[in-house]
């Protein structure tokens, strides 16, 4: 009698998904296994990478992609666009509220206070692509030291205008 399983292994494939939020905006997979931001295509490349742009075989879960890595990002034509947590947290000092039965989950920016709702969608984490690129901004703005800027006479700190 045989013993153990006979059959072919196949290699499966990436399973797609484009989450929309409920106005219809892209949503980003707040993922914290992943150590890339993955894009899809921007429009304005119709399907076609730039020519410096890197090709690379990205090993998934499920399968592997064919992707391109361009000024940071990693793009695929037809994979579910991703936020990397481990990595945004650390390098853009955020802090978040994953917690799936909270009022209010959330990803903070912790030196501006900028804060971007999670969204929560067969129980998965996504956030607006639209609140990324704010995360990415916020993550860029120079910090100013407020007693740096304190005012000689009065020892008050001046408006923001006057500092400006």
């Amino acid at each position: 009698e045989e013993v153990g399983c006979v059959g072919r292994a196949t290699r499966a494939l990436p399973v797609v998904r484009m989450a929309k939020g409920a106005d219809g905006e892209q949503l980003v997979l707040v993922d914290s296994g992943a150590n890339i931001e993955l894009q899809p295509f921007p429009s304005k490349w119709k399907g076609t990478p730039p020519k410096d742009a890197d090709r690379i075989t990205l090993n998934l879960a499920m399968g592997e992609g064919t992707a391109w890595q361009y000024n940071g990002i990693t793009y695929g034509e037809s994979m579910e666009p991703l936020m990397s947590w481990g990595k945004y947290a650390k390098n853009w000092s955020q802090t978040g509220d994953f917690n799936h039965a909270s009022k209010h989950p959330h990803i903070k920016h912790e030196p501006t206070g900028l804060t971007v709702p999670l969204i929560w969608l067969d129980n998965l984490p996504y956030i607006k692509n639209g609140d990324l690129e704010e995360l990415r901004l916020a993550s860029k703005l120079p910090r100013l030291e407020a007693k740096r800027f304190q005012h000689q006479q009065t020892q008050r700190r001046p408006p923001c205008h006057e500092v400006l």
